[in-house]
């Protein structure tokens, strides 16, 4: 298991008692406000209000908790697609999962952001996914653009495109 799934795991546990507990007092106080099961002569607003809250703060834990399943599944298929590979195309990896390249893109750019494949880059000239811990692909490192003078992180052997003002840069 990824130290990103035990991240993800650990977060998605944290929702589910945070939401499983706000979606229970926030029902239990939505009734009782509503059904009038207050100290007499008090208004049952306040405790209509908390319910409304508790209740919308455990469906929004719970909608979050999918939310991270869903992607952790997303990341692990390509996990299990790419296995021991050095070098993958996007196009082979587009046509596996039945999506568009950019789409394959996208998802793998949020994978490597959140901690997924933090070894692989990305070479847009040649449109394959590398991992730099093979040697005959080459590392990453950082190197400053001479037009800007920004940090650059690139594969040696490899040019890349400036972030910060689109140049292409190289080692």
């Amino acid at each position: 298991m990824n130290n990103s799934n035990v991240k993800s795991g650990c977060v998605m546990i944290l929702l589910l008692i945070v939401g499983t507990c706000s979606l229970s007092f926030g029902l239990i106080a939505l009734i009782s406000g509503l059904s009038g099961n207050v100290i007499e002569g008090a208004s049952p607003w306040p405790l209509i209000s908390v319910g409304a809250f508790g209740s919308a703060a455990g469906i929004y834990c719970f909608a979050t908790c999918f939310y991270i399943r869903s992607r952790i599944k997303k990341f692990n298929a390509y996990r299990a697609l790419i296995g021991n590979q050095k070098s993958v195309p996007i196009q082979w990896l587009s046509q596996k999962r039945n999506v568009s390249q950019e789409k394959v893109l996208k998802d793998l750019r949020k994978a490597m952001s959140n901690g997924y494949f933090h070894d692989g880059h990305i070479d847009e000239n040649r449109n394959i996914l590398l991992f730099p811990n093979d040697n005959s692909i080459g590392t990453i490192k950082t190197v400053i653009c001479q037009n800007c003078g920004g940090g650059v992180e690139l594969m040696s052997k490899y040019a890349e495109k400036c972030p910060y003002c689109g140049t292409m840069v190289n080692d």
